[in-house]
């Protein structure tokens, strides 16, 4: 099992730089859920609040992770890592989800792009293209499922990774204190109380 975090930073740093990363997410995700819910439907509304509340309680449980990591406090720490670890199942279920979906439906969504209900996506494929035809569409489609397919794959690693990482902090910190524990037991039986004899 891992001894540092990205083989180079001790597993409490790794943990703190996991918390804050995270929390910084959760405060761009609960954000971007709130400020832009999708109101097409009941379901679609319902879904962006339920996400960004998501969101909102993943990063107050990363604050008290950041405070568990700093104060060695293994149940904090815990906490985080079981949230982490909901998070890159999220990210595997959704993002599976969403290129199934994608590419089951490529053509529809060439069809949205054509009618130009579909913005260029992410990066445009020709700036000086002035009408959108079918084979732009097709190229811009693409792109977008591919960079989707790219990011979803680093994300749901990344999480993975992370969630280990503060599982593998969460097993130091309790091999620390059953150490402490036993280093403990030890003086008191080699130190017995006052006016009690250990001899013969």
């Amino acid at each position: 099992m891992a001894q540092k975090c990205c083989y180079c930073i001790s597993l409490r740093i790794g943990t703190i730089i996991i918390s804050l990363v995270v929390f910084i997410a959760s405060i761009i995700g609960a954000y971007s859920s709130f400020a832009y819910v999708d109101t097409t439907t009941q379901f679609t509304t319902g879904l962006g609040y339920v996400n960004g509340i998501w969101h909102v309680i993943k990063g107050i449980i990363c604050i008290g992770g950041l405070y568990g990591a700093i104060t060695k406090n293994g149940k904090l720490v815990h906490l985080l890592a079981m949230v982490v670890t909901v998070t890159a199942m999220i990210h595997l279920v959704f993002g599976t989800g969403l290129i199934v979906l994608g590419i089951k439906n490529q053509d529809g969504l060439v069809d949205l792009c054509l009618q130009g209900n579909l913005t260029q996506i992410i990066f445009p494929i020709s700036k000086n293209s002035t009408t959108l035809t079918e084979t732009y569409c097709e190229s811009t489609v693409n792109l977008y499922l591919a960079i989707f397919i790219t990011i979803t794959i680093i994300a749901v690693i990344l999480t993975f990774y992370f969630a280990a990482i503060a599982y593998r902090y969460r097993d130091e910190l309790e091999e620390q204190q059953k150490e402490k524990l036993k280093s403990e037991d030890r003086l008191s039986s080699d130190h017995p109380p006052r006016g009690i004899s250990t001899g013969v």
